[in-house]
C-alpha cells in the first residue's frame, strides 16, 4: 500500500507514504495524489499557484479542469475528516478500501490496526487560543431574510474585515459558539483560510453544521475579466475549506489589472506595491461580462447565491436588466449617517435583500484615519438616550434599528463578550418613534468611499455620486 508505520518510545506514531499512483487522466499520465495535494494545499502564503505547483512528470502542466477537479477532492478531504476522543487500549481501525489514504483499491478486508498509547488531550479550541471544555455553545434560532432561492440569511453575521489573521480562528470559533451561523468574508481581507479553520474546528466539535451556516465571499478588482471569475472563486472554497458558499459578491463595480496568484494574493488595491509610486492601474472589464460569469459559478453550485456590492440605485437597474439570475442580496455601507433610504427601498421592491456594512458607523475607520472618533453615531445624545430607555448598550441600539428597517447586519468584533452583545437584539424593540428618532440622525457621511481613497493610490475613481 506504499504505507508503514512503527510506535516511538514516546508514544508518538511515526508514518511514511511512497509515492503511489491514485488517479490517471484521460491521456494516461498518473497522478501522485500525495505530492499533489501537497502542492496545492501546502503554503500558505501568496506564492502559491497551483498551476505552476504541480506540474506531470515531463514538465506539463495540468489543464484547468484538472486542478478544478483536484480542490474539489482536496475540498471534500477537508469536510469529512472527523475528530474523536480515545482512552489508553482503545484500537483504532483504519479500512484501505474506505480510506481515500490507501491510494490504491484493495480486495477488502485490508486493514491496519493500531493501538492508541495514554489519555486523550482535549484540544478543542487549544491550538487556536480559544475556550475548551468550559465553553457554552448557543443554540437559539437567529432571525433571517428569505433570498429569491428561499436561502436563510441570518439578520446578524460576523463580519471578517479588519481581524488579525492570528486571531480569526479564534474569532470565528467563539463566533459560532455564541449562535452566530452567518460569516462575511472577502478574498481582500486576506484571512479567509484562517476562517476555515475556526469553521472547520466548530464542525469538528458539533457547535454547529456547514448546512447550518450561511458564508458570504467576494470576488476582488483584479479578478473581473471572465476568465478569472471561477477560479477566484475556487481560491476562496479552497481556503475556506468548503465545497460552495452561500453568497458570492462582487466586491466593488471597480475592475483593476489581474494579479496572478503567484505574484501577489490578495491581490489589494495597488498594482505593484514595490513601485517607487504605487498606484492602481484600472482594467477594460464591463460589469455585465463580470456579472454573466457570476452567473456561471451558480449554476455550477460553487455559490448558492450571487449578488453585488456598493451599487447604486443606477448600478443595481443596470445589473437588473440584463441578469439572468437576479441579485439575491446588494452589500453596502449603511448606518444612521448613511442610511441610503431610496436604495433599500428600490432593492426591497425588485426583492434584493440588503446587509449593512459597517453598521455601526465610523468606528472601522479610526485607525485608517478615514474617520475621526467625533465621527461616531453612538455618541449621539439620540442613540444615548435609547440605550437608557431600553437598557441596551448604543451599539444594540443601532444594529436592532438596522435589522427593523429590514436589513441584515455584519458587525465586526474580536471579543467574546461584544460578539454575544451584537447577536443579542432579538429581546426588545424599538417603537415607532424610537426609529424616527434614529431617522434624524442622517448625515450622508459616507467613510467608505473609493473617490476619496483612491486618489491616494494615484487615480480618481468615483463609483457614487
Amino acid at each position: 500500500m506504499g504505507y508503514s508505520f512503527t510506535w516511538k518510545e514516546d508514544g508518538v506514531l511515526r508514518t511514511e507514504s511512497k509515492r503511489m499512483p491514485a488517479l490517471v487522466t484521460r491521456d494516461g499520465k498518473e497522478l501522485f495524489y500525495n505530492q499533489v495535494i501537497a502542492a496545492l494545499e501546502g503554503w500558505g502564503d501568496a506564492r502559491n499557484d497551483a498551476s505552476r505547483a504541480v506540474r506531470f512528470g515531463d514538465g506539463a502542466p495540468f489543464t484547468a479542469e484538472e486542478v478544478a477537479a483536484l480542490h474539489d477532492t482536496a475540498r471534500h478531504m477537508r469536510s469529512v475528516q472527523v475528530a474523536f476522543k480515545w482512552q489508553a487500549g482503545d484500537l483504532l481501525l483504519l479500512d484501505n478500501e474506505q480510506v481515500m489514504h490507501s491510494r490504491a483499491r484493495f480486495t477488502p478486508p485490508r486493514r491496519v490496526l493500531a493501538a492508541l498509547k495514554g489519555p486523550p488531550i482535549d484540544r478543542r479550541g487549544a491550538s487556536l487560543g480559544v475556550g475548551g471544555a468550559s465553553s457554552t455553545a448557543v443554540t437559539t434560532t437567529m432571525p433571517a431574510l428569505t433570498l429569491r432561492s428561499f436561502d436563510a440569511m441570518p439578520c446578524v453575521g460576523l463580519g471578517v474585515w479588519k481581524i488579525s489573521r492570528e486571531t480569526t480562528a479564534a474569532v470565528v470559533y467563539q463566533a459560532l459558539l455564541a449562535g452566530y451561523r452567518h460569516l462575511d468574508c472577502a478574498c481582500d481581507y486576506g484571512n479567509e483560510r484562517e476562517v476555515g479553520l475556526g469553521i472547520a474546528l466548530a464542525i469538528a466539535e458539533g457547535v454547529c453544521t456547514r448546512e447550518q451556516l450561511f458564508v458570504t465571499s467576494k470576488l476582488w478588482n483584479t479578478f473581473h475579466a471572465r476568465e478569472h471569475v471561477e477560479m477566484a472563486c475556487r481560491k476562496t472554497l479552497m481556503d475556506l475549506g468548503l465545497a460552495y458558499v452561500d453568497l458570492y459578491l462582487i466586491h466593488f463595480p471597480i475592475a483593476l489589472r489581474y494579479v496572478p496568484f503567484d505574484t501577489r494574493y490578495p491581490p489589494e488595491w495597488v498594482d505593484d506595491p514595490h513601485a517607487a509610486t504605487p498606484r492602481m492601474e484600472l482594467a477594460s472589464v464591463a460589469y455585465q461580462e463580470t456579472y454573466q460569469a457570476m452567473e456561471q459559478l451558480q449554476r455550477a453550485g460553487l455559490c448558492r447565491n450571487i449578488g453585488v456590492a456598493n451599487l447604486t440605485t443606477a448600478g443595481l437597474r443596470d445589473v437588473l436588466s440584463y441578469a439572468s439570475i437576479a441579485p439575491a442580496v446588494l452589500q453596502v455601507e449603511m448606518h444612521p449617517y448613511l442610511q441610503q433610504s431610496t436604495l433599500l427601498r428600490y432593492a426591497k421592491a425588485h426583492g434584493i435583500a440588503v446587509t449593512a456594512f459597517s453598521p455601526l458607523g465610523s468606528s472601522s475607520y479610526v485607525e485608517l484615519d478615514m474617520a475621526t472618533h467625533a465621527d461616531s453615531c453612538l455618541t449621539e445624545s439620540v442613540v444615548l438616550d435609547l440605550a437608557a430607555k431600553h437598557r441596551r448598550t448604543p451599539a444594540q441600539v443601532v444594529l436592532r434599528w438596522a435589522v427593523q428597517r429590514g436589513t441584515s447586519v455584519i458587525p465586526k468584533s474580536s471579543h467574546e463578550a461584544r460578539l454575544r452583545e451584537n447577536a443579542a437584539l432579538f429581546d426588545f424593540e424599538l417603537s415607532q418613534e424610537d426609529m424616527a428618532a434614529v431617522g434624524t440622525l442622517e448625515r450622508g457621511r459616507r467613510f467608505n468611499d473609493p473617490g476619496v481613497f483612491c486618489e491616494g493610490m494615484g487615480v480618481f475613481c468615483p463609483i457614487f455620486d
